[in-house]
């Protein structure tokens, strides 16, 4: 099985009001947008938590996250999507966090997340803002997350994702052991 649905009816409307409210932040972290050869390229993120730098060891061979300067001020409408989806994995150890938006028509390229980081962490999704037409694909399986949904995928088989909508896709990742 490549999806599994952890958690329902997360309070996100909060989260997105904070981040609807500074449109800027999608700026101040743009490599994974913009690597030559990213999947990424249509996407926009806001980094919560990430590696140390991003170099090709640390993005792809380190499993040391740090603490980004956006995270502060979205914890109080952070911890109440994250915690419930944490406390339902019985997480050990945070990895990456960040929010990532897909524009309408937009799609995310197929690849899969190798390396280290890939075999440590496990990934979630939860979608903040979404409409019908959009899908995380993998290994030719769709799966549609509806708004407040956190869903486990395995990032490390062929992947990709659609938005044949009119509104933008955006999620949060979270990656947890």
């Amino acid at each position: 099985m490549s999806f599994e649905r952890i958690c329902e009816a997360l309070p996100v409307a909060p989260l997105l009001d904070v981040i609807d409210a500074h449109p800027d932040w999608w700026n101040e972290i743009v490599i994974r947008q913009i690597f030559l050869g990213s999947a990424h390229h249509m996407t926009q993120s806001i980094h919560l938590r990430g590696p140390t730098s991003f170099t090709y060891e640390d993005a792809f061979l380190s499993t040391v996250t740090l603490d980004y300067p956006l995270l502060e001020p979205l914890m109080p409408v952070l911890m109440p999507v994250l915690g419930p989806l944490l406390s339902a994995i019985g997480f050990k150890e945070l990895g990456r966090v960040l929010i990532v938006r897909l524009p309408a028509g937009g799609a995310l390229d197929s690849h899969i997340d190798q390396g280290a980081y890939a075999e440590y962490f496990t990934r979630y999704h939860v979608a903040l803002r979404t409409n019908e037409d959009c899908a995380l694909v993998v290994d030719d399986e769709p799966q549609h997350m509806a708004v407040g949904e956190a869903w486990r995928f395995d990032h490390r088989k062929m992947h990709y994702a659609v938005n044949r909508g009119d509104i933008e896709r955006i999620h949060l990742i979270v990656d947890a052991v």
